[in-house]
């Protein structure tokens, strides 16, 4: 990538910051929307595109004619601090990729944040007004692109790659070694029979125990237990690992 191009002219450098921060917040754009709320023309629109792609804030990939937006709104203000700081240029290849986070549709986006906070398949359905089996399909779809083993994985995936973001951490409640140990293992998509394999102990002992701990946790299941585990500080995001607390 050149690294000695001119900053952006100061109306581009404006274009492009209103673009990173309707993508950004919206979950998604395209250029019809970008001519729309920018009020430019088609060619200008390509070009805050392609900036949008090259910096990684925007997909490279197509649904239709929309990009999704890789950047959670939390990185908001760092991301326009960034852009203002290099004159809308990027100083390397992909200086976004710590932030970024994978390339799901808004309507995944929302069902994962709904499963993380408790919601089954039919309460999800009725918030977002859509079928049982509407919302399966875009939590296997989710579960495709995140490589997630099952729904609590799935949680924890979403907070290792940005999806999910802990803004303001809760406090962290008193846990035995081996509940602390048991939510990792949750979390990092072991079923009963495996945690028992792990830990020697049967499938009925680690489904009480899980019972106890979820009751502990005020969860009401194992997804929302993850959630909660991220929440309370019990397990950290970092470098693509789970890291139990």
């Amino acid at each position: 990538m050149p690294t000695d191009l001119p900053p952006l002219s100061t109306e581009q450098q404006t274009l492009l910051l209103r673009a990173a921060s309707d993508a950004i917040t919206h979950g998604e754009t395209a250029i019809r929307w970008m001519r729309r709320e920018l009020g430019c023309s088609q060619r200008v629109a390509e070009e805050i595109l392609g900036l949008l792609e090259t910096w990684g804030i925007v997909s490279f990939s197509r649904r239709g004619t929309t990009r999704v937006s890789l950047i959670h709104p939390r990185y908001l203000q760092r991301i326009r601090d960034q852009l203002t700081q290099c004159g809308g240029r990027p100083p390397k290849p992909r200086p976004l990729f710590e932030l970024q986070m994978p390339p799901l549709s808004v309507r995944q986006r929302e069902i994962i944040c709904l499963l993380a906070g408790g919601h089954n398949n039919r309460e999800i359905g009725e918030w977002l007004y859509l079928s049982e089996e509407t919302v399966k399909t875009h939590l296997h779809r989710a579960a495709g692109v995140l490589g997630a083993a099952n729904r609590a994985h799935l949680v924890h995936i979403s907070y290792q790659r940005n999806v999910l973001v802990v803004t303001e951490p809760w406090p962290t409640p008193a846990l035995t070694p081996e509940q602390r140990q048991l939510l990792y293992l949750i979390a990092v998509g072991f079923t009963n029979l495996q945690i028992g394999n792990r830990v020697g102990a049967t499938e009925v002992q680690i489904k009480r125990r899980t019972g106890r701990l979820m009751e502990r946790m005020e969860a009401t299941d194992r997804a929302h237990l993850v959630h909660r585990g991220y929440l309370h500080g019990l397990l950290k995001a970092g470098n693509g690992h789970v890291q139990a607390a």
